[in-house]
């Protein structure tokens, strides 16, 4: 029978065509700083919080026994993500209207507007799956913290112990554009900050798209433009655009300039900018150690396995509806937070 046509393999398969076509959102801090992606088969997820401070060998005298140095302290935490779901319903009715670009008298028949419906919810649902993360990142590097929270499951606030120093807010008088503040030295006094907790560089440097043009108007900013040839200095009014969200302004001395800012509608329905106005996000980019963790799918029809994510689908019978559910478990990691900094500028 043509149902057949939509249990999970069929599902899969049709997946792989839309990631193949490159229908994803844009994910810039995600790829970036989260790119490497691990599997647990169990419900938890297990992660080490590492103390990155800087140590040094002790002096003794030669005639005495080594001093014993204890081993780099890290603590093992553990975690039980709450689930990421989505269903979806397509019902036969669909496979008799017309669908978007569509001639206007129909040329399609009702199964391939069926599984056209199927494939045009799979596009989205992976486009909000893929934007979750996204989010989930972007919150990482705002807070060093992640809160999960949602229907029927208890909020919870993952802390990843990041540095209270690594997460300011500029106020009155010390806000950029006021008289007498540097942005640039403001840039170099957090990189210092970083350094000493991590003992990271943070070469990649992140502004909201306001913070940048006040970072624009600071006079030495301003005259670095005059004088970027035969120098380190290649700020550009003609910025690299690599992709329709996140821009390659170019660098000053150690630091890599970009904007990149993405919205998203939130579970109240309420749109949300990723980075709040005025936010300047500093970031050690492989040192980081970021992943994105995936607990097992608890599914029978998964395997009970440790997956990104499954989809799967199933009929009923009366009505007659044919159902699509999408399920993942994750959780998003900096296994050295200390190696970000988040400041607010404005």
């Amino acid at each position: 029978m043509p149902i057949n046509a939509y249990d999970t393999g069929r599902l899969e398969r049709v997946i792989e065509g839309i990631v193949a076509s490159n229908a994803e959102p844009v994910q810039f801090l995600a790829r970036t700083f989260f790119s490497t992606v691990s599997r647990s088969d169990t419900e938890e997820i297990f992660f080490d919080v590492v103390d990155g401070k800087p140590r040094i060998t002790p002096f003794v005298s030669p005639l005495v026994e080594g001093k014993v140095v204890a081993n780099r302290g890290y603590e093992t935490k553990s975690f039980k993500p709450a689930y990421l779901k989505e269903k979806r319903v397509v019902r036969p009715q669909q496979g008799l209207k017309r669908r978007p670009g569509e001639a206007f008298l129909g040329g399609m028949s009702p199964e391939s507007r069926i599984q056209a419906a199927v494939a045009d919810n799979l596009a989205d649902m992976l486009k909000m799956l893929n934007r979750r993360f996204e989010v989930m990142a972007t919150e990482v590097l705002l807070t060093g913290k992640q809160v999960v929270a949602g229907e029927g499951y208890a909020t919870q606030v993952v802390d990843f112990q990041r540095d209270a120093t690594h997460t300011v807010a500029l106020t009155g008088t010390s806000r950029w554009g006021q008289a007498g503040i540097s942005p640039l030295a403001d840039l170099r006094s957090w990189a210092i900050t970083v350094r000493g907790n991590s003992g990271l560089s943070p070469r990649t440097v992140i502004m909201e798209d306001s913070a940048f043009e006040e970072f624009l108007k600071d006079p030495e900013v301003k005259a670095l433009f005059d004088v970027r040839r035969g120098t380190s200095i290649s700020l550009s009014l003609d910025p690299i655009v690599a992709d329709e969200k996140s821009v390659f302004r170019g660098n000053i001395g150690s630091f890599d300039i970009w904007t990149y800012n993405d919205v998203y509608v939130d579970d109240d329905g309420v749109d949300q900018t990723l980075l709040p106005t005025g936010t300047v996000l500093l970031v050690a980019r492989t040192g980081l150690e970021g992943v994105r963790h995936h607990g097992a799918i608890l599914d029978e029809a998964a395997g009970i396995r440790p997956l990104e994510y499954f989809v799967k689908s199933w009929s009923e019978n009366d009505p007659p509806v044919r159902y699509m559910l999408l399920q993942s478990s994750a959780l998003v990691v900096p296994y050295r937070a200390n190696a970000s900094f988040c400041a607010t500028v404005l």
